[in-house]
């Protein structure tokens, strides 16, 4: 009799023939030495069924769209140890928490597509309730999306099956599969049969996780099953799952039979640059993740100082604090050059500003986009009380070289500054002044007196990740060019990179340990690029400020 598909992965991954990680070779190992227990047992008969449901779901994107997906020995193992360990006490399904962890393309959503619908379909379970559940409605659309269309296109279960604009309805035992956010209005009175907890990295505590586990008390064999790729946050539910696994896998204290675990990382030791070791961290590598891929991300990541860490996050599975220094200073100083500011004389921009509180760098960014990409001319404004003072930044010598002004006195001169604004518009036609809110009021309104179109833009996640990424692609791509400035090329230097939970993006003034000003008004600048619309002019004197 042939050898069952989970425990011939399992003997793969002992046995060297497949590569893995550690976490893996230890999640294999527990199922071939749980083979023996008599309390236990595994039945290849129930596994059998789930993986033969899987086999019958089809892609739904891309080339292979609508051909029958082939689950890989890796996620036949999951799947086929979810729903074939059992209990020989009370013959009801071992796991009731199920963590997985693997880097992004390694078909994700299948796997969670597939756990929901076994449950919604093939699990006997008179009127289950499966739900796709993530911190925002947005995500947790993204699995139940997914079985919806694998449903839809499926006859065999097409037929069985109506799907409705949020929820799927099998009849034949009164089920249903819905998407669930912790922004929900009510969450209290669910009776879960399986939850999907998806990108558990990025929730940032347990109190949704319990929510769900405390609904399930009415099951015989509930499930609650985390599906993530690693996170930045350490402090969180996603985390401390996965030490408890981790835990668990190594055979310590808190071991927990009732606990499932599968981790696809790269073991300590391991260069995320050698080819070699890449399978470890991603065993579906050369079927659904692409070599070619995987090669360009990590060139990236070379290239790019801030995106090691978001490489190594999302496509090796190793868990990250923050990001490191984003754009290189090298780099940057070999992008394509405004020789002059004849070049930019009598064209359309728009200017940011990036405020000191007192006596510190202020900067103003003129900020062109054009044919060849943007062009950027930074100003840049200091006490000259402070530029004589000796620190690790050349302020005396990048004045002298006319690189930054000197303000009268031991204080920015806002006055000196509006001047120079005032100058620089007889050159330019500056579109509208996009500001941080902070420290900016007097000035804004100084501003707005001249005659100026002045935009607040508040220093956040939703305004500044999306200019923040442009930036990084105009750099990588050479689409922006710059005066040679010193002194924006240093504050471009010294960004580093807060990473939200989600993957946005801003600059951190904190974690940056020199001066970002520069750098702050070029993406303050870009963000109204990307972001504002053109009203009438009589539409702009109406508003006076406002904010983005």
């Amino acid at each position: 009799m042939p050898e069952h598909p989970v425990t011939r992965y399992a003997k793969a991954v002992t046995s060297g023939k497949e590569l893995a990680c550690e976490y893996v070779k230890k999640a294999c190992r527990r199922h071939i030495r749980d083979l023996k227990r008599r309390d236990l047992f595994f039945d290849e008969k129930a596994a059998s069924l789930a993986l033969g449901f899987s086999r019958l779901l089809p892609h739904v994107q891309g080339d292979l769209r609508g051909k029958k997906f082939i689950p890989h020995p890796s996620q036949e193992f999951i799947i086929g140890s979810i729903f074939g360990w059992k209990t020989k006490a009370s013959g009801l399904r071992r796991f009731g928490v199920a963590y997985v962890e693997i880097p992004r393309k390694n078909a994700k959503s299948f796997l969670g597509s597939a756990i929901g619908l076994i449950g919604l379909m093939a699990d006997n379970e008179g009127g289950a309730e499966i739900y796709s559940v993530a911190t925002k409605k947005e995500q947790a659309m993204k699995v139940w999306s997914v079985a919806k269309s694998m449903v839809k296109m499926t006859p065999a279960l097409s037929g069985y099956v109506r799907a409705f604009h949020n929820s799927l309805v099998y009849s034949r035992t009164d089920s249903i599969f819905k998407p669930l956010a912790s922004d929900e209005d009510k969450l209290d009175g669910l009776n879960p049969h399986i939850v999907i907890a998806d990108e558990i990295h990025a929730w940032p505590n347990r109190e949704l996780w319990d929510v769900m586990e405390d609904g399930m008390g009415g099951r015989s064999q509930p499930l609650m099953a985390g599906i993530t790729t690693a996170g930045y946050n350490q402090d969180g539910i996603c985390y401390e799952l996965r030490g408890h696994v981790i835990n668990t896998l190594e055979g310590e204290k808190d071991y927990d039979d009732a606990t499932f675990g599968y981790i696809a990382t790269l073991d300590e030791g391991d260069s995320w640059l050698d080819p070699k070791c890449w399978k470890k961290a991603n065993p579906l590598l050369g079927t659904a993740k692409k070599k070619e891929y995987m090669r360009k991300q990590v060139k990236l990541a070379q290239q790019l100082p801030g995106k090691e860490n978001a490489v190594k996050n999302k496509q090796f599975d190793i868990w990250t604090k923050v990001a490191d220094k984003w754009l290189d200073r090298e780099g940057w100083r070999n992008l394509p050059k405004v020789k002059s500011i004849d070049e930019l004389e009598g064209r359309h921009c728009v200017a940011a500003g990036d405020l000191s509180s007192i006596s510190d760098l202020t900067a103003i960014t003129y900020l062109f986009d054009g044919p060849e990409g943007y062009s950027v001319w930074p100003t840049f404004f200091l006490p000259e009380e402070k530029i004589a003072q000796k620190g690790r930044a050349p302020y005396e010598k990048w004045e002298n070289e006319g690189w930054l002004f000197s303000t009268p006195g031991n204080v920015v001169d806002y006055d000196f500054v509006l001047q120079n604004v005032r100058e620089m518009q007889q050159i330019f036609e500056i579109d509208e002044i996009a500001l941080d809110p902070h420290n900016a009021t007097q000035f804004s309104n100084n501003l707005t007196d001249e005659g100026f179109e002045v935009v607040l833009v508040p220093q956040n996640y939703t305004n500044l990740s999306a200019p923040s990424k442009e930036l990084e692609r105009l750099y990588l791509t050479k689409k922006i060019r710059h005066n040679g400035s010193p002194v924006l090329e240093w504050n471009i230097a010294n960004v580093v990179l807060r990473v939200g939970p989600t993957g946005n993006v801003l600059p951190d003034k904190k974690k940056s340990a020199e001066k970002i000003d520069g750098a702050a008004a070029l993406i303050t600048g870009l963000a109204r690029y990307l972001g504002r619309e053109k009203p009438k002019e009589s539409v702009y004197q109406r508003r006076g400020v406002r904010v983005a």
